[in-house]
């Protein structure tokens, strides 16, 4: 059976103090549920000397607060693609270390800016105090 591995996204933020690099690898997914409502499956991975720096997410104009869940045992099988059937796999190289992002829906509002923005997942953070946003555009559907 053939694998796919998916790579989606690559972020890259320089330190600005610093000569390292913070890297990233986002891998974002959706999944449709019986109840009709979309299910996201988000996993970072990064430098395992570094720890994800989101707080917060915002889906179809809701807000959510974001926890982190290491994954130890890897590779993950995540499921099917939708379109092909093919099953995904996430590895991570033996420098980085892989996340599960985790999102509580909260009832906070989202700000007029924050819901005018074209994009399946907006995260926030801070990352050496300076405010930081990050956009998913788009997602693998994955099979019911």
């Amino acid at each position: 059976m053939k694998f796919l591995l998916l790579f989606l996204f690559t972020v890259s933020f320089s330190h600005l103090s610093a000569q390292t690099a913070y890297r990233q690898k986002v891998y974002a997914f959706v999944q449709k549920q019986e109840s009709g409502e979309d299910k996201h499956f988000i996993y970072i991975e990064m430098a395992h000397d570094s720890l994800p720096i989101w707080d917060s997410a915002i889906i179809d104009k809701r807000k959510y607060v974001v926890h982190f869940s290491a994954i130890d045992n890897l590779p993950l099988t995540v499921g099917a693609r939708k379109s092909d059937k093919r099953m995904v796999v996430l590895k991570a190289t033996p420098d980085t270390k892989m996340w599960m992002v985790e999102m509580d829906a909260t009832n906070d509002s989202i700000s007029s800016s924050d819901a005018a923005v074209v994009a399946s997942v907006i995260f926030k953070g801070k990352f050496k105090g300076r405010k930081l946003t990050y956009k998913i555009l788009s997602e693998v559907e994955l099979d019911d």
